[in-house]
């Protein structure tokens, strides 16, 4: 019964956000499908041949909306006979082109855009003569059915108005894309960091107002770098609870692991319920390096079970990682394998552990999905074991052993459900950042298997994705097809250099440490934008249809590979790589003049600012091979910091001309450019003599994570 009234109730969920929108299959059946078009030069020809305008559908594969327009939407045979008969229909994966998103998306997934057969999007003046840019996100039928003969009317009677707002707004919008140099100073962290904090308001906004909250872990590692450079802790405490909540929201998988994509609430509380790769990758190194600047175990537990997830759901066993996890099952079950009626708890838990569960987890008669399933809770951790123990009178330790009981049996019930598809497909980008997430927080967190596997996740891309030709990175990859993506995406490069890096780091193999450079030397010639300074998202091309022939920057991939330029200059250690660190600083510099005005996006950048501007701390293991040394070395935390192994006869060398004198038995150094301090074994507590060589500062009390209210597990 409880199953049947699941799929009533999504029935008639769908039924209500449509505002009337058929389902019938027999009708769906029935209806003439719409020809997709693919972004290309063709279709644009096409819509210059017959003056229309052209549709374009931007549908991530995750998404739940992206699937009722699709399978809904998009099948009314009234909207497919529209657009077939008057509109050039083009539909887009902006998974696999995240350069049309970056271009013509319109503030989300999924996107209705509409231009004109020059690519150029659509305007119109609205009744206060105000012009409004065509398109929006998701649309049901009837109003798309109207809109869409709204847009076809009125292009129809003023094509050459349309034409000439158009070409206005793209020679304002090129104007202001036209920005200068201006040299890298010491305050550039600074301006990081207050525009950071000048977002506080923006991260924390009023509960009762909609909002989108999307995890922001650049602030975080910001956040880190400063405090332990200047010791402040405001900014530090701002994001430390940011983290918390974060670990505490719906956002955070409380039972299976890992992070949902966005939360729609300001509390973190409900997320929309797709899983991205490369959500996780961020959060599982943010977690990782937040454990080890503070030592709070609960930023641990959130690392290692975010590891677990991509590992454990994510992982393909060739070595490779997939996309993303699906928000739902079947249409019109939106999260309902991640969220609990008050039933279906109770009747998963003993009594003893429902006294405990149902108020740790605030679930209830009614639910948080109040527009599509008000009778679903959303699992977010209200009261902790501590919280509950002291409110109830009982013993913190039985309190806890029932917590973790009900935790497990709510999370076998849950597995016994149809849960959400995998996408089974590689994004060199998203696979990219997961290895090197893997690999770092291995080694910080002293977990080889996780190092293992974003090492293995390293070579497989290399093998097999990496284009021969160009020297680059394919975009994707399909089991039994290869490489499908073109090689010219930048973000693919940023990221892959960054695991080729780690992994060089990781395991002193100086073939990562060649291929990187390799792959960084090929992108830094095939994507510099030549009019603004920087880096370019894809590949130029002049020739390419609509806005993709525009030249468009990432602030955060500029910044991140302008710092593992400077990091291979560090680690190469050769006077011919003084070029590498010359680069990174010309690609920062065209930032320079405009950074601020990104706000805490410009996270990143006043990070690699600050790497560029001042040389790394070098730890270095010098004497006999001994992992147990290496090990302890590979953990030890340093917001810039890289990892050096001199056992070969020129390290040696360089020993030497430092003034120190190579060990008999393996040991550790610290050399921060002529100035060394060492040799330390585990006996010297290094951690805490990496603190004092560094000046860093560490936070001597964690702030509370769930700001003094006890929640924390």
């Amino acid at each position: 019964m409880e199953a049947l009234a699941a799929r009533i109730r999504a029935i008639l969920c769908v039924l209500i956000v449509l505002a009337g929108a058929t389902l019938q299959a027999s009708v769906h059946a029935a209806a003439p499908g719409i020809a997709w078009r693919a972004f290309d030069k063709k279709a644009f020809d096409e819509a210059k041949q017959k003056g229309q305008l052209v549709l374009l559908s931007i549908q991530a594969p995750w998404g739940h909306w992206e699937r009722i327009m699709s399978e809904i939407t998009f099948a009314d045979p009234a909207v497919a006979a529209l657009v077939s008969e008057r509109f050039i229909p083009i539909k887009v994966d902006p998974l696999l082109r995240p350069d049309i998103f970056a271009r013509y998306g319109m503030g989300g997934w999924p996107t209705t855009a509409f231009l004109l057969p020059s690519g150029q999007p659509l305007y119109f003046p609205d009744a206060a003569r105000k012009l409004i840019k065509a398109g929006g996100t998701f649309y049901a039928a009837e109003p798309l059915r109207s809109y869409l003969e709204d847009l076809q009317k009125y292009y129809t009677q003023n094509r050459d108005a349309a034409d000439k707002t158009a070409n206005e707004v793209a020679e304002g919008v090129l104007t202001r894309k036209e920005v200068g140099s201006a040299p890298l100073t010491s305050d550039v962290m600074e301006i990081a960091v207050t525009k950071l904090l000048e977002s506080q308001g923006e991260w924390n906004p009023d509960p009762n107002m909609k909002t989108y909250r999307v995890p922001d872990v650049d602030s975080a590692r910001l956040a880190c770098a400063y405090f332990m450079k200047k010791g402040d802790r405001s900014v530090l405490d701002t994001a430390l609870h940011r983290m918390a909540d974060m670990a505490r929201g719906g956002i955070h998988d409380q039972l299976g692991g890992g992070f949902h994509r966005l939360a729609s609430d300001a509390a973190w509380r409900v997320p929309a319920f797709e899983k991205l790769l490369t959500v996780n990758a961020e959060m599982l190194q943010a977690y990782a390096e937040v454990y080890m600047l503070t030592g709070a175990s609960r930023y641990r537990e959130v690392a290692e079970d975010t590891a677990g997830y991509i590992l454990g759901t994510l992982h393909d066993p060739a070595g490779w990682f997939y996309a993303y996890q699906a928000a739902e099952s079947r249409l019109g079950e939106d999260g309902d394998y991640y969220t609990w009626t008050l039933e279906e708890a109770t009747s998963a838990l003993s009594e003893e552990e429902r006294k405990i569960l149902l108020p740790a987890y605030d679930i209830g008669e009614w639910g948080e999905l109040v527009n599509s399933a008000p009778r679903r809770n959303v699992l977010f951790l209200q009261q902790g074991p501590p919280m509950l123990a002291q409110n109830m009178g009982l013993d913190l330790a039985r309190v806890t052993a029932l917590f973790e009981s009900g935790r497990d049996k709510l999370l076998q019930a849950r597995k016994a459900r149809t849960a959400p598809p995998v996408g089974k497909i590689l994004i060199a980008e998203a696979d990219a950042e997961a290895a090197a997430a893997l690999i770092e927080s291995g080694d910080l967190l002293r977990r080889q298997d996780l190092t293992d596997a974003g090492v293995k996740a390293v070579d497989f891309l290399w093998d097999k994705v990496r284009d021969p030709d160009s020297g680059l990175m394919s975009h994707a990859w399909l089991e039994g097809s290869g490489r499908s993506g073109p090689a010219e995406f930048f973000a693919d490069q940023t990221q892959m250099v960054r695991a080729l890096v780690a992994a060089y780091e990781s395991t002193g193999e100086g073939r990562h440490l060649e291929r990187a450079a390799q792959v960084a030397t090929a992108a830094d010639k095939m994507f510099a934008d030549a009019l603004n300074g920087g880096w370019m998202d894809r590949v130029f091309s002049p020739d390419a249809p609509g806005f993709l022939s525009w030249p468009t920057r990432s602030i955060r991939d500029n910044s991140l590979f302008a710092e593992s330029l400077a990091r291979l200059r560090y680690l190469r250690g050769r006077p011919e790589d003084e070029g590498l660190l010359k680069a990174a600083r010309k690609g920062l510099e065209s930032w320079a003049d405009e950074f601020a005005k990104y706000k805490e996006v410009s996270a990143p950048f006043g990070l690699a600012v600050d790497h560029v501007l001042n040389p790394p701390v070098e730890v270095i293991v010098a004497g006999a091979d001994d992992p147990a040394v290496v090990s302890l070395a590979r953990s030890l935390y340093h917001p810039w910091r890289i990892l050096r192994r001199f056992n070969t006869p020129s390290g040696a060398a360089e020993l030497s001309a430092r003034q120190i004198t190579p060990p008999a038995h393996a040991a550790i150094f610290f050399c921060q450019t002529s100035r060394c301090a060492g040799p330390y074994t585990k006996d010297d507590k290094p951690r805490v003599k990496l603190d004092e060589f560094a000046g860093a500062r560490r936070p001597p009390v964690p702030p509370p994570a769930d700001g003094g209210k006890g929640a924390n597990r």
